[in-house]
């Protein structure tokens, strides 16, 4: 496992705060993703917590089972959907580095079953919030956000 050497802070806002993201010209939606943060599905947690997130990798291409197992043996927790929306919010710049995935509890579009998981990337100069599939395989160039283990 890669552990990617910055720690980033986010707060968990509120949906007043997620709307005017999402609306803004500061992220381009994918269709799936637009579906997903406008569904019931899609929940706010209006906390104001504030957590730390780590990025991994890895060196090579991983089944998601294979991701998963590393992540929990390294002690990290998973983030929760809405903490991709935060990330992407406090931290746009990190998104031009390489495509970081956030491996929260599958959205399962109802057309197709599929279970889907936010990703956020950049393709020139605009930052995106898409879907990827859950179950597949992941390329090495991917990071993934993890919750920072308790000291």
């Amino acid at each position: 496992m890669i552990i990617e050497p910055d720690l980033y802070t986010i707060t968990r806002g509120d949906s007043e705060d997620l709307n005017a993201f999402l609306n803004s010209d500061k992220i381009e939606l994918g269709g799936y993703a637009s579906a997903f943060v406008v569904s019931d599905d899609f929940k706010v947690s209006n906390s104001g917590e504030t957590i730390n997130i780590r990025l991994v990798g890895f060196d090579k291409d991983l089944l998601t089972s294979e991701i998963l197992s590393e992540i929990e043996n390294a002690g990290y927790k998973l983030p929760d959907a809405e903490d991709a929306i935060w990330f992407g919010i406090k931290h746009p710049e990190v998104q031009c580095k390489f495509p970081i995935a956030f491996l929260h509890e599958p959205w399962i579009r109802p057309e197709t079953g599929g279970k889907n998981v936010l990703i956020l990337r950049n393709y020139g100069d605009k930052n995106y919030l898409h879907m990827h599939l859950f179950d597949s395989r992941w390329y090495s160039h991917i990071r993934f956000a993890v919750i920072e283990k308790n000291k």
